[in-house]
């Protein structure tokens, strides 16, 4: 669902507003995170994503929603 170069944006765009810290784990917790937000998204999409505000939601993370 998210290509190297989408993970990388959103993370980018996630750094900027923390504090720097480890790095490294920052971007395994991330990836996690945004695996997760993945799965979520899937399974919300099958479910009520016709109507409300998931468009908004995907255009303001930057994430494709078709």
């Amino acid at each position: 669902m998210f290509d190297p170069e989408e993970k990388e944006k959103i993370f980018r765009n996630v750094k900027s507003l923390m504090i720097s810290s480890s790095m490294i784990k920052l971007q395994k917790l991330f990836n996690i995170t945004l695996k997760q937000l993945e799965n979520s998204l899937k399974e919300i999409r099958w479910g009520s994503a016709s109507s409300g505000d998931m468009p908004l939601f995907c255009e303001i993370f930057s994430i494709p929603f078709s």
